[in-house]
C-alpha cells in the first residue's frame, strides 16, 4: 500500500498546557504501536518535534531520525514505550483515536506482564 504522507508537515504552535495532547494527535495519526515499539513517520519537522517533547519529559537520549520511503521516521523501543504510551494516554484522557488507545493499554498490559514474572521468578 502506498502511505498518503507527503513528508512535508509542519509542526503548529501550541500552548505548552495542550502539547501532550499535539504529540498525541501526531502518534493517533502517523504513528505506529504494537507491545515493544512505538514510532512516528512524517515530515522530519514532526519527528524532531516528538523527539525533544519525548527527550524533556524523559530524557530519553535522541534517537535517529530515518528516511523512510518519502517521509521520515523515529522509534522507540520496549520500556521507552510503555513510558510514552502512559504519557499520552494518560487517565482521564478524552480525545484520542481508539484503536490506537487499545494498543497503548496493551502495550502497558504486557510489560507489567512480564514485570510481574520477574518479580515471581
Amino acid at each position: 500500500s502506498v502511505q498518503a504522507k507527503s513528508g512535508h508537515e509542519h509542526v503548529v504552535k501550541v500552548p505548552d498546557e495542550f502539547v501532550r495532547d499535539y504529540v498525541r494527535g501526531l502518534i493517533d495519526a502517523d504513528g505506529c504501536s504494537c507491545r515493544r515499539k512505538l514510532d512516528l513517520s512524517g515530515s522530519k519537522e514532526n519527528c524532531f518535534f516528538f523527539q525533544t517533547v519525548m527527550n524533556k519529559e524523559f530524557c530519553f537520549p535522541f534517537n535517529g531520525i530515518h528516511e523512510h520511503e518519502n517521509t521520515y521516521r523515529i522509534n522507540y523501543a520496549k520500556q521507552a514505550t510503555v513510558k510514552i504510551a502512559g504519557y499520552l494516554y494518560y487517565e482521564g484522557v478524552n480525545t484520542y483515536l481508539d484503536r490506537k488507545k487499545i494498543l497503548a493499554d496493551e502495550c502497558r498490559a504486557v510489560y507489567r506482564q512480564q514485570l510481574q514474572k520477574s518479580i515471581d521468578d
